[in-house]
């Protein structure tokens, strides 16, 4: 694949994720639209990014996109050949609100538990700052924001 065609593909991909954020409620769509770009800018930027790098980049992304894409467009198995085991449209040990199942968090590293906890953390964080009421004294539930 040339040069061009592998950057093509690339913004093909992002584009989809945009697409695939698109139909998420808003707090989600800002979140993952926001890492989606920076994500693809470092490695876009990177000079010493290697083909196998880009071609995992883009599979991991690939799954992703799957992942949160609605029925219709899901499929079990990303261009490249490789295969992500689902249960419908999420991967396996993931329901559609995205809780993670006691089989899957078992089979983590202690590693993958920990990041587990601080992304956790950071979401909560995230949310608690976008639904946080706003104003009123009548003590409603205000607006949420832009």
């Amino acid at each position: 694949m040339s040069t061009a065609d592998g950057a093509r593909a690339i913004l093909r991909l992002y584009r989809s994720i945009v697409r695939a954020h698109a139909r998420l409620p808003e707090p989600m769509r800002a979140l993952g639209s926001s890492y989606a770009r920076d994500e693809f800018r470092r490695h876009i930027d990177a000079d010493t990014t290697t083909a196998a790098q880009w071609t995992e980049f883009a599979s991991q992304w690939r799954k992703y996109v799957r992942a949160i894409a609605p029925p219709a467009a899901s499929s079990s198995s990303d261009a490249g050949g490789a295969h992500v085991e689902m249960d419908g449209v999420y991967p396996r040990g993931v329901d559609a609100g995205g809780e993670l199942s006691e089989d899957a968090i078992e089979a983590m590293t202690d590693e993958q538990r920990a990041k587990l906890a601080e992304l956790r953390r950071e979401a909560m964080a995230f949310g608690a700052g976008a639904f946080a009421p706003r104003g009123g004294e009548d003590g409603g539930e205000g607006e949420r924001p832009p």
